[in-house]
């Protein structure tokens, strides 16, 4: 039987792709931002536009928000990460309420999850809309819950966008197509990369509080994945509020940390094949959340310096920098910011992101500020890099008793779509005719009482469902082959259905019987 594997679907990809236009330099030049009052951030040549938006009961584009602009450079598409909107800020046909139900209305309308929608553009005016979310029976189960101890993301959609219909006015053409079921995600970390051919994208999703990534492969037609790839560490906080993943400008290394892990998680990415390599794990060191002197700072966000030596990690109230290149780069950490104003006034720190001029800014977490910290020179070793507080300014609302306050919050969810193609052909091309070696898997005692014993040839994930379908345990087996032990004594008797899923590969699928 000839099995077409994943470097057949790059091939294809590959030899349909043509240079990149200088078009994709302009979906980033204006972003959208702001809770209650919206601003956009305009990135000329001649310098930065600040300016409303949407000044009266604007939909809340903080932290989950994302837009993508046309390529004049003039804003398209934005979102608040349950809907989408056009450059009027008017829903476009058939994208009201993208996600479930129950999570639009806890959430009154918006998401505060950093990294919770992206647009992904593709040829002739088609547009993919991505967002991780909650299920109703997430929600209702847990969220709704107090005493549940779980908050998570549990499903995964994409939409496409087609900008031709309605007379340019765009519609949804496909709406909430599951990518991911019945899993665990962070509900932040998300982010994409152009993949090789400078046309499709690959994006990662973390999963919730393990070091499981989850990838996926957007072609002009289609969907593939997902793709699984897990490491021993870091184990991800679940307190996952705040976090954010970032691919470095060139696409070869990938970030992430989140709320409450103290770590950040750095690797080697091939945009040919998707293929993280070369994992390091570096300890941020704790900082003094202000104004409380024993309390820790929290990791919130982290970005790229453009040449990808320095990564910047930032907690609520401090900002570091770690150096790569340097021999040890955990001794290479440096602080090179704490507050940005009067302790009364903070409002703390959340994701940053760097801009088409090459500075990153930093969002805040809360308030109503009109404000942004930027850092100059991200790409100078230290405090050379050039802190400056509240630098980027925005027109002051003036409020009205009848009127809801709002700040700037957090620059928008977005990749680097300047990125181009590799040169040459560095991917592989032709057909591959895979044989491919047998997957050992098995599962002991069966009936078990508290433990199972889990033997396995291949890096997987086995997932745990009960007789609804409902996922109850997803277990990384992180190395090539192994033995794990895993104890069970939480789940109540009864029949369970495993999958062991390896990725391109066909699923092992059997029940489990729990007697206690």
């Amino acid at each position: 039987m000839r099995i077409f594997n994943l470097s057949f679907i790059i091939t294809v990809l590959l030899y349909s792709s043509t240079v990149i236009s200088q078009s994709a330099s302009n979906f980033n030049k204006v972003w959208v931002q702001g809770g209650g009052v919206s601003f956009t951030t305009t990135f000329n040549s001649t310098g930065i536009v600040n300016q409303y938006l949407d000044t009266l009961y604007s939909p809340y584009f903080a932290d989950g928000n994302s837009n993508i602009c046309d390529s004049f450079g003039n804003l398209l598409l934005c979102s608040d990460g349950y809907q989408v909107y056009d450059k009027n800020v008017s829903v476009i046909d058939g994208s009201d309420t993208l996600v479930p139900h129950a999570i639009f209305n806890r959430q009154d309308g918006w998401s505060p999850a950093s990294q919770s929608s992206i647009f992904l553009p593709m040829d002739n005016g088609k547009y993919y809309f991505i967002t991780p979310t909650a299920s109703d029976h997430e929600i209702n189960t847990y969220w709704n819950n107090p005493n549940s101890g779980r908050a998570l993301f549990d499903v995964m959609y994409y939409n496409t966008i087609d900008m031709h219909a309605n007379n340019g006015a765009g519609k949804v053409t496909r709406r909430m197509v599951p990518m991911l079921q019945n899993v665990t995600l962070s509900k932040t970390q998300m982010m994409a990369c152009k993949h090789a051919d400078g046309k499709s994208w690959w994006l990662l999703k973390q999963a919730s509080d393990t070091n499981m990534i989850y990838k996926f492969l957007f072609a002009q037609d289609s969907m593939y994945g997902p793709y699984i790839q897990g490491f021993p560490d870091p184990h991800f906080s679940k307190w996952d509020q705040s976090g954010q993943s970032i691919f470095s400008q060139d696409g070869t290394k990938y970030a992430t940390t989140c709320r409450g892990a103290y770590k950040i998680f750095v690797a080697d990415f091939d945009r040919c094949t998707g293929t993280l390599s070369n994992p390091q794990v570096y300890d941020v060191p704790t900082q003094k959340y202000a104004p409380d002197t024993t309390q820790n700072d929290q990791t919130q966000g982290l970005a790229f310096s453009p040449s990808g030596r320095f990564i910047y990690v930032n907690g609520w109230s401090n900002i570091q920098q770690i150096d790569l290149l340097a021999s040890n780069p955990q001794s290479s950490w440096v602080k090179v910011a704490d507050t940005d104003t009067v302790l009364n006034a903070f409002e703390m720190y959340s994701s940053m992101y760097l801009g088409p001029d090459n500075r990153l800014y930093i969002s805040n977490w809360n308030g109503l500020g009109s404000e942004m910290s930027v850092i100059n020179n991200p790409d100078i070793k230290g405090i050379g890099c050039s802190f400056c507080p509240k630098c980027l300014r925005f027109p002051k609302f003036h409020f009205t008793p009848s009127v809801i306050g709002g700040g700037v919050d957090a620059p928008p969810c977005m990749p680097n779509y300047r990125l181009g193609p590799l040169p040459g052909n560095p991917c592989p091309v032709g057909i591959t005719e895979v044989q491919p070696e047998p997957v050992v898997f098995s599962i002991y005692p069966n009936p078990a009482r508290s433990e199972i014993t889990i033997r396995y040839s291949k890096t997987g994930i086995l997932e745990l469902a009960d007789l609804t379908g409902r996922v109850v345990r997803s277990i990384l087996l992180p190395q090539a082959a192994g033995t794990q032990y895993v104890n069970l004594q939480d789940l109540s008797s009864g029949i369970y259905i495993y999958r062991y899923i390896v990725p391109n590969r066909s699923q092992n699928v059997g029940k489990l019987v729990l007697v206690h």
